[in-house]
């Protein structure tokens, strides 16, 4: 998932609105962004909690488990939720990347997917955007660049300027907008990805059918993630 559906199950399943935590939740992804200097099966495996860390990182590390859970019952469980729903708009995805339809087009498909579950999360909740606000404004990014050179094979001056990257490309101000999201996050990813631009019209009209897709069924896949992990505790 998207960050403002990280930060809304995270916030849950934990109880908590501490902002390194929440954070802690979405900072998987920033592998997307750090140009090759994070590896996501590292930072997307046991591996980024695994390890004997300082007990200043307990923070940190039950985060990125929130974050690994929501994953598994996006990408994987009975399928993955976002990979169930990205088959309606796969062939639109490969035909806006102008390539054929096939394991591309469904992962950035799973992109417009997730997209729309994030923008119908602080539609429904908005005080997750205000939670998210909170989180990207008062994070300890010293904190993360730490830990990323520590554990995650960083340069420690990379490490900061690879965290506020990140933190630039999934701003509010772009996550919580219909026009963010279609004018700046999903053509940033496909640029990462792909390595070319794409109609914004047709980005839109993809985004907008991806928002009716999962417009029946997003809220019951959180509360089922949700409840999995509450009645394992």
């Amino acid at each position: 998932m998207f960050a403002q559906a990280h930060v809304y199950h995270a916030s849950i399943i934990s109880k908590s609105k501490d902002a390194n935590l929440l954070f802690a939740s979405i900072f998987p992804d920033i592998a997307w962004t750090s140009k090759g200097k994070i590896n996501r099966n590292k930072i997307h495996s046991e591996f980024a909690y695994s390890l004997k860390l300082d007990s200043k990182f307990k923070t940190i590390i039950e985060g990125l488990k929130h974050h690994l859970l929501l994953d598994y019952y996006t990408h994987d469980f009975e399928g993955g939720y976002a990979f169930n729903c990205s088959k309606d708009i796969d062939q639109e995805v490969a035909d806006l990347l102008g390539i054929e339809k096939g394991r591309d087009s469904l992962l950035m498909a799973h992109n417009f997917i997730e997209a729309a579950v994030d923008l119908s999360v602080i539609k429904k909740f908005p005080d997750t955007l205000d939670l998210y606000k909170n989180v990207m404004s008062k994070t300890d990014k010293k904190l993360f660049s730490e830990y990323s050179y520590l554990y995650l094979g960083v340069g420690e001056k990379d490490a900061t300027e690879v965290i506020n990257s990140y933190i630039q490309n999934i701003s509010p101000s772009l996550m919580s907008t219909f026009d963010g999201m279609a004018e700046t996050v999903l053509p940033t990813l496909v640029g990462l990805k792909f390595s070319k631009s794409v109609d914004s019209a047709r980005t839109k009209e993809i985004l907008n059918k991806a928002i009716k897709i999962v417009s029946p069924t997003y809220l019951d896949f959180l509360n089922h993630a949700i409840s999995r992990e509450e009645k394992k505790k």
